[in-house]
């Protein structure tokens, strides 16, 4: 397992010297640890890798930048159904016109308290851009509330 944290730390420093440090005969242990990288040098940087998710740092609210219009969703089939309600493919008509495929989830018994569980999920997605993780693409948060995010051609 060490060698393939290594192995790693190699490729994400562009390094090929080792970080595992081997006792020299006759040597029983090492005085001293290497020392730990600065946060921000070069070496510890995970800039444009693409195992993190990029969480920016403002604190803005932007329900209005992810509230859009039913009106502008047609929805299709049922996909399935998930732990609120059931979930819908449809098709979302962007401002620009832009006809998108999406995923709509539903919120069939919202009351207050489940209303709020219901869209903490969208508060979440709201920040996260990441290849691998499904984009939100907006939330009605008016009765019947409805989660809006990219739809997955293969996948859940």
């Amino acid at each position: 397992m060490a060698d393939l944290i290594d192995g790693y730390c190699r490729l994400e420093r562009n390094s090929a010297n080792s970080l595992i440090i081997k006792p020299s005969k006759g040597r029983e242990a090492r005085h001293k640890l290497p020392d730990i990288p600065k946060r921000g040098s070069p070496s510890v940087s995970n800039k444009g890798s693409d195992i993190y998710a990029e969480i920016p740092d403002g604190k803005e609210d932007s329900s209005e930048k992810h509230s859009i219009s039913r009106d502008d969703i047609v929805l299709g089939r049922i996909l399935g159904e998930g732990f609120f309600g059931e979930v819908h493919d449809g098709v979302y008509k962007s401002p620009s016109g832009e006809r998108i495929h999406v995923a709509v989830k539903t919120c069939k018994d919202c009351s207050a308290e489940v209303k709020e569980k219901f869209l903490s999920e969208a508060d979440l997605m709201k920040n996260l851009d990441h290849p691998h993780i499904v984009s939100l693409i907006g939330v009605i948060e008016v009765d019947p509330v409805w989660i809006v995010m990219e739809l997955l051609e293969h996948g859940e």
